[in-house]
């Protein structure tokens, strides 16, 4: 073990109850050094990290970060995670409500919804307000807006393209006259994915759910009009 080695191994074995994940592993790896771990899903990877990071305990051999021995907790060392969960949420979430989209004939509408929302977050940004406060009241205070309209609303792709350029317009206008750094502006625009705290899940998830709760009641919701097929939907709106 080198003072220079920003990780070392010596003698390693991992073991997940009775399957041994890496077995008798000595390497380290320089300060300075980009290196990159590859394998097939189960080969250990994830578990090498989370050894480094002390969270999962060596069977045999020992683990140096930085010189020191690997513990949890060590403000040295940054960890990325991959968020499965917030993934599954999204993905639960966006094909429900696609599929009331294009029932309902409103794929574009509700494209634009989320360009809606970045106007509202960037102006809640520039009063002082949570950018994420601002983005739900207006894009539920839209959506609520856009099942007004109902069907009238598919038919006018055209209007709804100026409505998705004057909102998009006004977002810009809003981040020029932000104070704030060029960090936070690139966040608004393009999302942050190492900004995904556990209270940011904790919020999607309640989100999601009360999303996925209104939309059962609206399937429940007798229609008072003969209901279309989808394929008659996209031949109507072709003709």
């Amino acid at each position: 073990m080198s003072n220079a080695d920003a990780a070392t191994f010596e003698g390693v074995t991992l073991e997940l109850g009775s399957h041994r994940v890496l077995n008798n592993v000595s390497l380290s790896v320089p300060a300075g050094e980009f290196v990159g771990i590859l394998g097939p899903n189960g080969a250990g990877k994830t578990t090498l990290m989370r050894s480094i990071l002390g969270l999962t305990p060596t069977s045999h051999g020992s683990i140096f970060v930085l010189g020191r021995p690997a513990s949890r907790g060590n403000i040295k060392v940054g960890y990325m995670p991959q968020l499965r969960g917030t993934s599954t949420i999204v993905a639960i979430l966006a094909g429900s409500v696609g599929y009331f989209l294009v029932l309902r004939g409103q794929t574009f509408p509700g494209h634009a919804l989320a360009h809606v929302g970045f106007t509202e977050a960037t102006g809640a940004v520039l009063i002082g307000a949570p950018p994420l406060a601002g983005l739900v009241v207006m894009s539920v205070t839209a959506g609520a807006a856009m099942g007004a309209m109902g069907e009238k609303l598919a038919q006018r792709d055209i209007a709804i393209g100026v409505v998705l350029s004057l909102t998009l317009g006004i977002g810009l206008l809003f981040l020029h006259f932000l104070t704030t750094s060029a960090t936070q502006a690139t966040a608004l625009l393009c999302g942050n994915v190492l900004a995904v705290s556990v209270s940011t899940i904790q919020i999607l998830l309640a989100l999601a759910a009360i999303s996925l709760a209104v939309l059962g009641v609206i399937a429940c919701i007798p229609r008072t009009s003969p209901r279309r097929s989808i394929s008659e939907r996209f031949s109507s709106q072709e003709a």
